[in-house]
Formats: structure tokens, C-alpha cells, sequence
């Protein structure tokens, strides 16, 4: 079995692979500038500075034109993707949120209240 689409943060070991034609595709896009984010189990690498982050844009802008109610609250946590827990803290409020939001057995438009709609917000 070929593994391909390998990544790393040392220029030494890139230009090895192409070296080694351990490359599958273009080698250019394994020799990119540092810096530029890649994705390591669904989390964006940046390769630089050798950190995982959360590219929270997309969520930002999704939520700046909802409106506080069950149906947006729910598509929202729906997008959030992290499969190694580094936002379980966050995941675990919002979870407990949609919790109470059941137990008030608001219809999928209804408005929240206005204690569970400044939680969210």
C-alpha cells in the first residue's frame, strides 16, 4: 500500500521525498512556502508554526445572518468538526444549552427565551 499526501515542516525531509520520488501528483505542491495551513485530521495545520487551530470564519459568518432560534443553534453545532475533543469544553456548554432548549419544548422557529438566547450569544 502507497501512502501519499504526506506533510511536514521540515524543508529537509520535503525535498527528500521528492528526491526519493515518494511524491504521488505535483511535487511543487509538497514544497509550499511555510506557513500555509493543511488539514491533519480534519483540524487546519499550520505547518510554520507547527500548531493545530480552528478556522472559526466560516462559523462567524454563518451565525452573523441566523436568527436565536432551535433550528440555527442546532445547524451551527452541526459544523463544528473536531474529532480529537480540543473543543470539548466549548461542544459541552452548547450541548448542555440545547439541552434546556429541549426541556422547553420550543418549536424548531420558535424564539429562545431571552436567558438561553443571552447564553448563546
Amino acid at each position: 500500500m502507497a501512502l501519499h499526501k504526506w506533510q511536514t515542516n521540515s524543508e529537509e525531509l520535503q525535498k527528500l521525498w521528492v528526491k526519493e520520488d515518494m511524491v504521488s501528483g505535483d511535487p511543487s505542491q509538497v514544497i509550499e512556502p511555510l506557513g500555509l495551513p493543511f488539514t491533519v485530521l480534519g483540524v487546519s495545520w499550520n505547518k510554520g508554526e507547527d500548531s493545530l487551530y480552528f478556522d472559526v470564519q466560516n462559523l462567524v459568518t454563518f451565525l452573523s445572518g441566523r436568527v436565536n432560534w432551535k433550528r440555527c443553534l442546532l445547524q451551527a453545532i452541526g459544523r463544528i468538526f473536531d474529532p480529537v475533543g480540543f473543543l470539548g469544553s466549548f461542544v459541552l456548554r452548547v450541548k448542555l444549552l440545547i439541552q434546556e432548549i429541549w426541556k422547553l419544548t420550543l418549536d424548531w422557529d420558535d424564539d429562545l427565551p431571552e436567558c438561553l438566547s443571552l447564553a448563546w450569544n
